[in-house]
């Protein structure tokens, strides 16, 4: 019983309230992605390159199981024939991977997509027309959709089917389009949107789907007067202009709600109200459990927030404003190579701020933070403040509120932190709106930022701190407790099945580098080596890219597998205790191991230098091993 906790997945959702994403075929898309979650029990969904070369498709199989669910549901064939041509054309095959990734995560979290390549940027696809191949990894908002099944009726595929072809919908099935727009609201309820209005000098504002119909129950409409819509609010326009939220219908820049008698909408204004007043207790419920679950008092947790009113231009709009203070400054650890700073890149938006440096040992504040030198100009020396990247993030940040900032901090652990941040090291207490709690006096970069040495610093809300730390690194330099007390932890899962090539074999090897990596990580924890934490020097998923696994040709040739991988082992992971994984370790060097490894062949690489009983889990038996082709 003591090693139940509460699990947190240690991924952080962020707005990416920048990316300037369109997607016209919301419906379509939803419709698309659902049916491959009903036609499978497969986790994900891989989007591949075509035969030809030119462009992407579903593979052959997903395809079959599409079409199958109609065909064992008694749909003509010309049906069929119609699915197929739409999924041809789908969104998820001809769209950039930004707005799939708003429309799909960020709006309505049923889906994560990713490159299948590791090694393919997210800004990969917005030039020159090209499309990359593409998995999405199912989330628990599908089966919120589709009913808590993956078994579904022939009135939810007729549903399905209308949204994929953008058609009318079989009036037998609006009760099921109703019930399923209600689960769209639930899922979207609590995604925050952001609209600007630069041009007429007013701030941007920030509002949620609970706060838009908060309204509309007391308001005829609401215009959005907008220079701009920002990331998920042009998705939400997209949804709003197929009617895919309950009631609403949206013409110009306005929103109304669509019902009654006479509307088409099918919605009435008990069953609006009803829907709404179900979720914000949902929510109130919610708040509750984190309240439950706090750490005593002054623990800030992400609830439901304050109330506030925003004015949109015409009227008023109750929304959601409160920023968690832990999603404002996070440290992200793990073993090496366990893709901290991927995560990372996957929050950061194509139009954010971005400045990233690296923490070492001989880093100091003036690096960071700034420091006054002398500059000569027509022989006359003065003495001028020289901004770091702290300050450089912080002035932009000031001067363009309505744009996000990140400063990326690597290793953060291998400088040491407080002698860094120095006194700015303060700011980091967040408000609830995001703000710097309590503010400094810095003369420096007060007066590099505001003209005024004798003001007060802060760091604004949409200036983020992101950071990553090494586990295995914690002896360099200790993050003291108040220091940590000032950031959210969260731990980046050494997962496996997240690697695209995890399944690639190892050289000329029978041993993927799924199972090198598994069978290594259970010895590892497995040893006892007198240390407080083995599992601090795991592989990490990540920690080999897809070309230092390819097959060397000579046998004389030093591979970076070998000198990666197995000097790691030797020299770090098992310093300690190394006859827990190699062969007569103590008769041998790393040199003459590495020998061993490189000259060898096939499977006999791990069994001259390996343990027997480590290499009984490492190869494959004979009778897969014989199928292998090289």
């Amino acid at each position: 019983m003591d090693e139940l906790r509460i699990f947190d997945p240690g991924n952080l959702r962020d707005p990416k309230l920048g990316i300037k994403s369109s997607l016209s075929e919301f419906k379509q898309t939803v419709a698309m992605v659902s049916l491959h979650f009903l036609a499978s029990t497969e986790p994900t969904l891989n989007i591949v390159e075509k035969d030809s070369g030119d462009g992407l498709t579903f593979t052959t199989v997903q395809m079959e199981n599409v079409v199958s669910l109609y065909e064992s549901n008694g749909f003509e064939q010309s049906t069929i024939e119609e699915i197929r041509d739409a999924a041809s054309k789908s969104a998820l095959l001809t769209t950039q991977i930004e707005p799939l990734i708003v429309a799909l995560e960020l709006f309505i979290p049923l889906a994560e997509i990713t490159f299948s390549s590791n090694s393919i940027g997210l800004s990969a696809e917005r030039t020159g027309g090209n499309r990359y191949p593409k998995t999405l990894r199912y989330a628990g908002g599908l089966f919120e959709l589709c009913g808590g099944t993956r078994i579904p009726t022939a009135e939810l595929l007729k549903v399905f089917r209308a949204w994929l072809l953008d058609k009318s919908i079989d009036p037998s099935t609006l009760p099921l389009e109703k019930d399923l727009k209600r689960r769209i609201f639930s899922l979207v309820s609590q995604t925050q949107f952001r609209i600007t209005r630069e041009k007429s000098g007013e701030s941007a504002i920030q509002f949620n789907a609970l706060g838009l119909y908060d309204f509309l129950l007391e308001n005829e409409h609401v215009t959005f007067d907008m220079d701009e819509k920002k990331g998920a609010t042009r998705i939400l326009f997209s949804a709003l202009r197929q009617r895919m939220l309950p009631g609403l219908r949206f013409k110009g820049n306005s929103v109304y709600l669509d019902i009654g008698d006479d509307s088409d909408s099918g919605f009435s204004s008990e069953e609006i109200e009803m829907i709404f007043q179900l979720e914000v207790r949902k929510r109130e419920l919610l708040k509750v459990k984190d309240i439950a679950t706090m750490n005593g008092p002054g623990s800030s947790f992400a609830g439901l927030g304050v109330r506030n009113t925003v004015d949109l231009g015409y009227s008023d709009v109750g929304v959601e404003l409160s920023i968690p203070r832990s999603a404002m400054n996070v440290i992200y650890y793990g073993v090496p190579g366990s893709g901290k700073s991927y995560e990372i890149d996957r929050l950061i938006g194509p139009d954010d701020h971005v400045e990233r440096v690296v923490f070492h040992p001989d880093y100091l504040y003036s690096t960071f933070v700034g420091q006054i030198l002398p500059h000569s100009e027509d022989g006359k020396v003065s003495y001028e403040f020289k901004p770091g990247p702290f300050t450089k993030l912080l002035d932009s940040a000031v001067r363009n509120p309505d744009d996000e900032h990140v400063l990326v901090i690597e290793e953060i652990n291998r400088g040491n932190a407080a002698a860094i941040f120095g006194d700015v090291f303060q700011l980091l207490d967040r408000a609830d709106n995001g703000e710097s709690k309590y503010k400094v006096s810095n003369p420096e970069i007060s007066a590099y930022i505001t003209g005024d040495p004798n003001g007060l610093i802060g760091i604004p809300s949409n200036m983020r701190l992101l950071a990553t730390m090494n586990t295995s690194d914690q002896n360099v330099f200790t993050l003291d407790s108040a220091f940590q007390r000032r950031w959210s932890m969260k731990m980046v899962r050494n997962d496996i099945t997240k690697v695209s090539y995890a399944d690639t074999r190892i050289l000329d090897t029978s041993v993927s580098w799924r199972q090198f990596n598994t069978v290594i990580n259970e010895v590892i924890l497995g040893s006892n080596q007198g240390m407080a934490s083995t599992e601090d020097k795991r592989l990490g998923a990540f920690f080999v890219r897809e070309d230092e696994l390819a097959c060397v040709a000579e046998k004389s040739s030093l591979n970076p597998f070998g000198e990666k991988v197995i000097k790691y082992l030797w020299d770090d992971a098992f310093k300690f205790n190394r006859d827990a994984l190699f062969l007569n370790s103590e008769e041998v060097s790393l040199e003459e191991l590495l020998v061993r490894f490189n000259e060898s062949e096939r499977d006999d690489r791990w069994n001259r230098i390996f343990r027997s009983d480590v290499c009984s889990k490492l190869i494959l038996p004979p009778s897969k091993a014989h199928d292998i082709e090289f």
